[in-house]
């Protein structure tokens, strides 16, 4: 079967999707990776053929879009930004993708390209999502990802409010991919979207753990629990090294930030460095935001792109903004986590993570202030590292990628029944 897949924005929402190619070559697919530039590498290491979709950004220039989504309010203003960033581009996507999806027989995307799915179906080709974060589910056990849905309700009412929470939130979604993108997309024949939030596609694999994620309840069977898919950067020997130098047999707090960027990083970091101890050790990954610190600090180590699993096997916490992948690495490697969110479904993860007891979670505006003492919470009670250990045990019986193949050769195979 010849596999078309198709991702956009941070490594998040990149490397799973790696992870899911390589499993399908695995299994002798024939699979295609259509994205922009910036990860042609790492796609082309895992085997997949690479496919080129604009924009032809550099780092910096992500940062600034990064930097962008931060600021977003809500949910549904972080998703008109994103579209915005895609209108200078949409006909040269649309003609890229049309003429990939011609010569495939699966198309698989991630969340939050909605109109994937009409070029898809316009050549009568099954089309997939793939999501990162069991909050969008749609059921009645939990409400839409809105502060507006969150509100304290007895517990008998809370069923009907979550379903009319997300008719509500369906439309205001609908409504607002409409407003940004509605009329370019018209203008090349795509037709206004409909009840994209609530049927994104009739298969749609959403990697979390099943076992940790899944919320209880009835939940639509287009959504189907397949566990973490994880694809790991080439591990640096030398990055490595000087890393186990420095930790010298002992495991050491690890902070990272992977692709979040926040302003004034210089103050920042000059706030954390002023109530760090300076007796303490710390590995500081520099990630999309560039952290730095200065040469004389020989109590920090600073590295660059490496591993989280192989970073991680040095970290006695991890200090991180709560992206779904890198939650992912802390909870597959048994680290203690303290969680500082930035945006988007960064929030939900902190507040899993304080669920199951593997960590705390620290606002942003402060961390630099309060992370001595939510590490020393962490390193004064043994529960947060069992509870750490427990979960990385249930992890290692699952295999999300090669299940998220079986899923999708079942339902390809189901489209294309006479």
């Amino acid at each position: 079967m010849k596999i078309l897949l198709t991702s956009y924005g941070s490594t998040g929402d990149i490397f799973p999707v790696i992870a899911l190619g390589a499993a399908c070559i695995k299994k002798g697919h024939e699979v295609a990776f259509a994205t922009s530039p910036l990860y042609r590498a790492e796609i082309e290491r895992a085997g997949l053929r690479y496919v080129y979709l604009p924009p032809d950004w550099e780092q910096w220039q992500y940062n600034d879009a990064m930097l962008k989504l931060t600021r977003a309010r809500t949910p549904i203003e972080t998703l008109q930004i994103i579209y915005r960033h895609s209108l200078p581009y949409l006909d040269e996507i649309v003609t890229i993708l049309n003429r990939e999806i011609a010569a495939s027989d699966l198309v698989v995307s991630s969340y939050l390209v909605p109109y994937y799915r009409t070029l898809a179906e316009r050549q009568g080709k099954p089309f997939a999502v793939v999501t990162f974060t069991p909050n969008v589910v749609p059921c009645a056990a939990v409400p839409p990802p809105h502060p507006a849905a969150m509100i304290p309700l007895p517990r008998f009412i809370r069923p009907f409010w979550n379903r009319l929470s997300w008719k509500i939130a369906g439309i205001a979604v609908d409504s607002a991919i409409n407003r940004v993108i509605g009329k370019p997309l018209r203008k090349i024949g795509i037709p206004k979207f409909r009840n994209w939030l609530l049927h994104p596609a009739d298969c749609a694999l959403v990697s979390v753990s099943p076992a940790l994620f899944q919320p209880s309840g009835i939940i639509p069977p287009i959504f189907r629990f397949v566990g973490y898919m994880r694809w790991q950067t080439h591990p640096d020997p030398v990055v490595l090294k000087r890393v186990a130098d420095f930790c010298d047999g002992e495991k050491v707090p690890v902070i990272t930030f992977g692709s979040v960027t926040f302003k004034d990083r210089e103050k920042v970091m000059d706030r954390f460095l002023r109530n760090w101890p300076s007796n303490r050790r710390m590995i500081i990954q520099k990630g999309w935001v560039d952290l730095d610190a200065p040469s004389n600090c020989s109590n920090l180590c600073v590295v660059g792109s490496v591993s989280h699993d192989e970073l991680f096997k040095h970290a006695s916490v991890v200090i991180h903004h709560g992206g779904a992948g890198t939650t992912s690495s802390c909870l597959h490697a048994g680290v203690p986590q303290v969680v500082i969110p930035h945006i988007g479904d960064q929030w939900f993860w902190g507040r899993e993570m304080k669920r199951l007891g593997v960590g705390v979670s620290l606002g942003r505006s402060r961390w630099p202030e309060h992370l001595c003492s939510a590490v020393d919470r962490i390193a004064s009670n043994d529960r947060f590292r069992q509870r750490a250990d427990e979960i990385r045990a249930i992890l290692a019986h699952e295999n999300g990628a090669s299940q998220a193949v079986s899923v999708l050769e079942s339902y390809a195979a189901e489209c294309h029944k006479p």
